[in-house]
C-alpha cells in the first residue's frame, strides 16, 4: 500500500497525467461551440446532468492532484477564459455554466502560480465575468445577443426567441435541409410565425443531448400564425412554401469573391461611361465657360 501511494505521488506520474487535463479543456471549448451554434434538446435532462456533474467532478479531482504540474497550471489559466465564453453562449442555461465555472476557478485558485500573478489574473477575471456578465445582460435586455449579431435568427430586425421554436419539423427527403417555425406571441394579441431553413445534415448528438444546428439558418417567410401556407418540400432542394418555391441551394449559396471584383469592374466601368458623359455635355478643363451646348465662349468668338 505504501509503495501505492508513494507511486501516486510520483513526480514524474503526477506530470503525466496532469496532460490529461487538456481533454477537460477541449471539452469545455466544444461545449462553446455547440451552444454557439446548435439549439440543444435534452431527452433525459437527470441522467445528462449526472454525466455532466460526474465529469466536472472527476477532472476537478484530478486538477487537485496535480495542481502544481506546468500542464495544469497552463490549464488552470485558460479555463476562466472558457468558462466565461459559455456563460455567453449559453447565457440562461446555468445547469450548464455553473459546473464549468466553479471548476475552473477552483483549478485556477489551487494551481501552482505565483501569488501576485494569482492576485492580478484572479482580479481581471472576476471583473470579466462581472462587468461583462452584466452588460451582456444588459444587450440582452435590448434585443441584442450572438445570435442576432451573426445569424439569419431575427425578423424585421427583432431577435427570434429560442424559447418560442415549435418541435414540428419538416426535413427534407434527403434529411438535407430542416424548416423550423418560431411563433411569436405579440404584444398586440397577434401571433406572428417565422419559417426558418436549417441545415440539418450538421446537427450532432451526444449522450442524452441533441444538438439541432441553427447556426447559419436562413429566414424564409415570416407571416400571421393562422395563415395556411401548407409547406412542403417538392424535392431534395426545393421547398414550396406559400405558394412559392425556394431553392435551397440559391438560398445558402454565398457569395464568391470572383464575384465581388466582378461587381466593383462594373461599378468601376459605369463610373468611368458616366464621366465621359458628362465630359461630352458640356465640362471643360476650365479653359472657358459653357453656354450649355457643349461650346466654349472662345470657340463661338473663333466661329464669328
Amino acid at each position: 500500500m505504501e509503495k501505492f501511494l508513494k507511486f501516486l505521488k510520483n513526480r514524474w506520474f503526477l506530470f503525466g497525467i496532469s496532460f490529461l487535463n487538456i481533454i477537460y479543456v477541449l471539452f469545455v471549448a466544444n461545449m462553446v461551440r455547440v451552444t454557439f451554434t446548435c439549439y440543444l434538446e435534452i431527452n433525459n435532462f437527470v441522467s445528462m446532468m449526472a454525466l455532466y456533474l460526474l465529469i466536472n467532478f472527476l477532472f476537478g479531482v484530478l486538477i487537485f492532484f496535480t495542481r502544481k504540474q506546468i500542464p495544469t497550471i497552463v490549464c488552470a489559466i485558460i479555463l476562466p477564459i472558457e468558462a466565461f465564453a459559455l456563460m455567453i453562449t449559453a447565457f440562461g442555461q446555468w445547469y450548464l455554466i455553473i459546473p464549468a465555472i466553479v471548476v475552473s476557478m477552483f483549478a485556477f485558485l489551487i494551481c501552482g502560480v505565483a501569488e501576485p500573478c494569482k492576485t492580478v489574473l484572479g482580479t481581471v477575471f472576476l471583473l470579466m465575468f462581472v462587468v461583462g456578465g452584466l452588460v451582456y445582460n444588459v444587450f440582452l435586455n435590448l434585443g441584442i445577443s450572438l445570435f442576432y449579431v451573426i445569424t439569419d435568427l431575427q425578423d424585421n430586425g427583432i431577435e427570434v426567441d429560442m424559447n418560442e421554436r415549435s418541435s414540428d419539423y419538416l426535413i427534407s427527403p434527403d434529411g438535407t435541409y430542416r424548416l423550423v417555425k418560431y411563433i411569436d406571441n405579440g404584444d398586440n394579441g397577434r401571433s406572428v410565425t417565422g419559417y426558418y431553413v436549417e441545415l440539418a445534415f450538421e446537427d450532432e448528438q451526444f449522450p442524452f443531448v441533441y444538438c439541432y444546428r441553427v447556426y447559419g439558418c436562413r429566414h424564409v417567410l415570416s407571416t400571421l400564425y393562422d395563415s395556411d401556407i401548407s409547406p412542403k418540400w417538392i424535392s431534395d432542394t426545393v421547398l414550396l412554401i406559400d405558394g412559392r418555391q425556394r431553392d435551397m441551394e440559391e438560398l445558402f449559396a454565398e457569395k464568391e469573391p470572383e464575384d465581388e471584383d466582378k461587381d466593383e469592374d462594373k461599378d468601376a466601368d459605369k463610373t468611368t461611361e458616366d464621366t465621359e458623359n458628362t465630359d461630352d455635355t458640356g465640362e471643360t478643363d476650365g479653359t472657358g465657360e459653357t453656354d450649355g451646348t457643349g461650346e466654349t465662349d472662345d470657340d463661338a468668338d473663333g466661329e464669328e
